[in-house]
């Protein structure tokens, strides 16, 4: 079951994909916060499921991830960014306390800085 804190987040970061111009086509979460009809849950992608996939008008895509301080330094994460990365663009939701955690994470993974990731912690704040 996923808790309410992850819930909220992946509202976020669905609210985000939107406003960059994605549409949601395939969400594993509660639909109903976001004024969509019920969509598919996302195919996995390559090896991993994410939370949330879009589509742009030039056919691009975007995934969407929430990750907790917990879930941040595990191979799956790790896996998950690698794999999604190479689909599209990633949005990774965080809660305020992850965030240290998780430019960390970027770092040692060599991708802080690339241009297809967009970070939003739970205050909706934008890192790029």
């Amino acid at each position: 079951m996923v808790s309410s804190v992850h819930q909220f987040i992946l509202t976020l970061v669905a609210r985000k994909m939107r406003e960059i111009g994605f549409e949601p086509i395939a969400y594993d979460g509660d639909y109903n916060n976001l004024g969509l009809h019920k969509l598919n849950i996302p195919p996995k992608i390559i090896n991993h499921r994410p939370d949330i996939m879009g589509i742009n008008l030039r056919n691009e895509f975007c995934i969407g991830e929430v990750k907790t301080a917990n879930d941040i330094f595990s191979i799956r994460t790790k896996n998950q960014f690698v794999d999604f990365l190479q689909f599209g663009n990633l949005i990774i939701g965080i809660p305020n306390n992850a965030k240290e955690i998780l430019i960390s994470r970027l770092k040692s993974l060599n991708i802080l800085f690339n241009k297809n990731i967009i970070l939003i912690e739970q205050l909706f704040l934008k890192y790029v």
